[in-house]
């Protein structure tokens, strides 16, 4: 419960003040960076299928990683016909498999910088 609350406080300082939040945390390792998202990408994960079974689509008005759009595509263009509702399942797995890429790739390079 305590690490969801520093993780709640930590979202709302990085929407209040992004710049002064990137500045801060870009002393410490990319590791914090690349957990926390971790943690974010989870939550994710988890609401995203629910919100495109019931019918709302991930575009890049309605979606804030990349790795949902292009897991709901793949699973509306390749998956959806055959398994239904089912597939959605497997869109968790397919947003956490685009997403570690791009969080590893977009945290490591403000550190190498």
């Amino acid at each position: 419960m305590v690490e969801m609350l520093r993780m709640v406080e930590q979202l709302k300082r990085q929407l209040a003040d992004p710049s002064r939040f990137f500045n801060d945390v870009r002393a410490e390792t990319w590791k914090p960076a690349f957990a926390f998202f971790l943690r974010v990408t989870s939550i994710i994960s988890v609401i995203t299928p629910l919100v495109n079974y019931f019918g709302i689509a991930s575009t890049d008005i309605s979606s804030s990683y990349q790795a949902q759009i292009a897991a709901y595509n793949v699973v509306k263009n390749n998956f959806l016909q055959t398994y239904g509702p089912v597939a959605f399942m497997l869109e968790a797995i397919l947003i956490f498999a685009f997403a570690i890429p791009i969080l590893l790739f977009l945290t490591l390079l403000p550190h190498l910088l």
